[in-house]
């Protein structure tokens, strides 16, 4: 009786041992992100290419994201490489209208604080009121960082914004 368990512990042994030696081996294949709702940006080239000196560069592509009620916002920094930019523009569809804003860095950090402590004021660039579906272009002697705000007090908003930039 013994050696008929020895026998099966062996087998058994020899079985694991196979299985792990198999699939420690066997080739991995790699298994692409999915996508989820967050976006990111599209950069389609980088800032010092000489060829694209003048033109419109797309930054961030618009996927739907909700602006919920009672002053949500949005903001982007537009970057290549960590080179901001004094030239932008932003296509905007939204659900419901919004506020869009154009502020340099200081007044970005101002608007931010006044959002979430009530506390300080701001002074944009540029704003642009009960917007829903619009193409708005700024340019600045600042580097520019674009804010979308809901304005709501009872209504989220659903918007797709679509981003470029000009060296």
């Amino acid at each position: 009786m013994k050696s008929n368990r020895k026998l099966f512990g062996i087998i058994v042994l020899m079985v694991v041992a196979a299985a792990f030696v198999c699939g420690c081996t066997s080739t991995q294949t790699e298994v692409t992100p999915t996508p989820t709702g967050v976006s990111t940006p599209l950069v389609t080239g980088t800032a010092t290419e000489p060829e694209i000196m003048g033109e419109w560069i797309l930054w961030r592509e618009g996927a739907g994201q909700t602006l919920g009620p009672l002053g949500d916002f949005q903001a982007f920094s537009p970057s290549v490489d960590s080179e901001q930019f004094m030239n932008l523009k932003i296509q905007v569809i939204s659900s419901d209208p919004i506020v869009v804003m154009f502020f340099n860095d200081t007044e970005l950090r101002n608007f931010e604080n006044k959002m979430w402590t009530n506390q300080g004021s701001y002074t944009p660039i540029s704003t642009y009121n009960d917007v829903v579906s619009s193409v708005l272009e700024e340019s600045s002697d600042e580097y520019l960082n674009i804010v979308l705000y809901n304005p709501s007090q009872n209504t989220a908003s659903v918007t797709d914004a679509t981003i470029w930039y000009m060296v």
